[in-house]
């Protein structure tokens, strides 16, 4: 399995994971729920807080329903995701009516204030440079 990131939804940075030149980058997840969860150290497998995007996508959409297993209900997210934008990315999701989340570098911004992530090109690991 490769690695997942985006970059910020306030700062346009790029969520660098611990296994890259750059080391983590501390973020907040914005679930549409109204939960911040912290994660001080992002992993680069879309983990967050110990909450995996793709399963919350799927989970909180109704994608994989009925399907007990783990890997397959993030498949069915994965897989929508990409249906309908052929990037992955969030905001065409969200215009289509998937409810996905939105990341940030500081745990006080607004949900409605935060635009959707753009997909890291890097994953959050392949850069070029170290900063």
């Amino acid at each position: 399995m490769g690695f997942f990131s985006w970059k910020t939804s306030d700062t346009g940075q790029s969520i660098s994971n611990k296994h890259s030149s750059r080391g983590a980058l501390e973020v907040w997840m914005y679930l549409p729920d109204g939960r911040i969860i912290h994660e001080p150290s992002y992993d680069g497998y879309g983990v967050f807080g110990g909450i995996d995007v793709y399963e919350f996508i799927a989970v909180h959409n109704g994608l994989g329903a009925g399907d007990c297993s783990t890997n397959a209900v993030r498949a069915a997210a994965i897989a929508k995701l990409y249906e309908i934008s052929p990037d992955g990315e969030f905001a065409e999701a969200e215009k289509a009516g998937i409810r996905c989340p939105k990341f940030a570098r500081t745990p006080d911004s607004c949900w409605m204030a935060l635009r959707f992530p753009r997909v890291c090109p890097e994953q959050g690991f392949f850069y070029e440079d170290k900063a």
